[in-house]
């Protein structure tokens, strides 16, 4: 929504120049003398002031570039941090999930120690008595 209130006030800001540039077409044509400190320039109005727009308009570009790579390092950055504590997290889980299957596996292996136990005894017994 932003976006499109910014497009319409740009649209609006540039008919608007466009119109007095129009308006005052012989004025801009004609010479004007423009005083620097170190000296003067002489040029069609016009163009002093097209050279003035495209410096300040190359000056806002590269505003706005960067401020979008300060933007897009704050999110790598960001992005990395999630993505590291993500990773620990997950370490965390697996090394608690890794534990609990190996007491399990234990568990398990005790049993069937047991119980291989008791099966050879039933079965010395069972031979041992014919």
């Amino acid at each position: 929504m932003r976006a499109k209130i910014r497009i319409a006030i740009v649209g609006l800001l540039s008919l608007i120049a466009i119109t007095l540039v129009i308006a005052n077409w012989n004025l801009l044509l004609g010479r004007a003398t423009l005083h620097l400190l170190v000296g003067q320039v002489e040029a069609p109005l016009g163009l002093i002031l097209l050279v003035v727009s495209l410096v300040l308009t190359a000056v806002l570009i590269l505003l706005l570039q960067v401020q979008r790579m300060q933007t897009t390092r704050r999110h790598r950055e960001e992005l990395e941090h999630i993505r590291t504590s993500a990773h620990d997290q997950l370490r965390a889980r697996t090394g608690t999930v890794q534990s609990s299957v190996l007491e399990e596996v234990a568990a398990i292996r005790g049993r069937l120690d047991r119980i291989d136990r008791a099966f050879d005894a039933v079965e010395s017994t069972s031979g041992a008595n014919p």
